[in-house]
């Protein structure tokens, strides 16, 4: 079975094993499924993503194009606003995913590297199922 993880780049073929755990196959694609359309749907046209490396060049940057207006932005137009935190910059770590952005919150001051519009309780706010698996 293809699955998604919250936080991973790409699809998980995973086996199901007689214990009732699951067992990784390998990461994979799908035609379509890219840019958290699984989770968000497709992106609106006429937005594109766009995908540039920054001046390191280990930092892929994602950004939001609009071919009839050529507005190109941060914001992914299937998400609401940013409310409650806000963009910042971070030297990368070798923890860090291969596409992130640093988030600050305005009233802890915690710093993360992905977007909290994404986190289990928004998506369900979204009406999306998430689920919990354990693997082997």
């Amino acid at each position: 079975m293809v699955f998604y993880f919250l936080g991973c780049n790409s699809p998980i073929l995973l086996r199901a094993h007689s214990s009732g755990y699951w067992q990784v196959v390998g990461e994979c694609y799908i035609q379509g499924m890219a840019d958290a359309a699984i989770f968000l749907g497709p992106l609106p046209k006429p937005w594109r993503v766009q995908v540039t490396f920054d001046a390191a060049p280990i930092l892929r940057v994602r950004r939001y194009y609009n071919a009839e207006t050529g507005e190109l932005r941060d914001d992914d137009p299937r998400l609401e606003p940013l409310i409650g935190w806000e963009r910042t910059s971070m030297p990368p770590s070798n923890r860090d995913p291969p596409t992130f952005e640093w988030f600050r919150n305005t009233a802890t001051g915690e710093l993360v590297n992905y977007d909290p519009r994404l986190l289990p309780d928004a998506l369900r706010a979204r009406g999306l199922s998430l689920q919990t698996i354990e693997l082997i």
